[in-house]
């Protein structure tokens, strides 16, 4: 039998968004902590431009390794580089045990490429602050319990969901799939309709009440998840609005209100969605 990984999914994309983040942080972290270090332990040199090479001006700069040893230096190409004139002095940054690793001191070469990869990898891990723990549908550490300041969000989507632990026995194999927000059921062998109700209580079908909210004061749009509702999905449908009680001072913390249900399932959790 297989059953779908919905309450997963969250997790697959802040899995995705690290997988890209992570490596460019850490390469922006490494390219500044070198030119940072090079600052402070590197040895200095006074070099001169001796050639300017390609349509995008590459410097190849000579400068004086120690004892009368002269080494030379290459830049990375760069538009930037079109005011440089041969015989132009820059300086030199290098360690006098490895003067082939020598670094000029020029912002491409020390600046620019940690500043992109911060940017991108800044841009793809923003996203996680706002995505809360790791630890599924049931919520993280800092969950609101109780209290809390109650508002509508708009119902966005209704998720139907497979829990292991309620389904009937016997009820053989079937398959729950999404694309594109459209959801297939197959059951033995035959496509069926997840909102059916009398396919929710043959196959005992949850239901995840997906709504959102804009904080006037922030701007910032929050996503809001109920715990899985064995609830006739009809019903669920019809809902346009989700009552929740949100923290006024941290609205990610929150738990959807379900007592207007007849078996009331609080949702506690903490990873509302910017």
């Amino acid at each position: 039998m297989r059953h779908p990984l919905g309450a997963q999914t969250d997790r697959g994309m802040r899995l995705v968004l690290l997988a890209i983040s992570l490596p460019c942080l850490l390469g922006a972290a490494w390219l500044l902590g070198r030119a940072l270090w090079d600052r402070q332990f590197a040895q200095e040199a006074v070099g001169r431009v001796v050639e300017i090479r390609g349509d995008v001006p590459a410097l190849v700069v000579e400068f004086d390794a120690g004892g009368g040893v002269k080494r030379r230096v290459e830049s990375a190409g760069s538009d930037l580089h079109r005011n440089y004139r041969e015989g132009d002095r820059i300086r030199v940054w290098f360690n006098p045990d490895r003067p082939q690793d020598a670094r000029l001191d020029i912002f491409i070469d020390n600046w620019l490429f940690p500043l992109l990869l911060g940017v991108f990898g800044g841009f793809f891990a923003l996203p996680l602050l706002f995505m809360g723990g790791w630890g599924g549908r049931r919520g993280g550490s800092d969950r609101l319990d109780s209290g809390g300041s109650r508002i509508m969000a708009e119902l966005v989507e209704l998720r139907p969901e497979v829990l292991l632990e309620a389904l009937p026995r016997g009820v053989g194999n079937f398959s729950l799939e999404s694309q594109d927000g459209k959801y297939t059921l197959t059951h033995n062998g035959q496509v069926r309709d997840p909102f059916d109700s009398m396919v929710q209580r043959e196959l005992g079908l949850h239901y995840v009440l997906r709504a959102k909210w804009k904080d006037t004061r922030s701007g910032i749009e929050y996503f809001y998840e109920s715990e899985p509702l064995a609830e006739d999905p009809q019903k669920l449908r019809r809902m346009r609005q989700v009552p929740v009680f949100i923290d006024p001072e941290k609205p990610q913390r929150y738990r959807v209100d379900t007592s207007f249900m007849p078996a009331p399932v609080a949702a506690q959790r903490e990873s509302a969605v910017q």
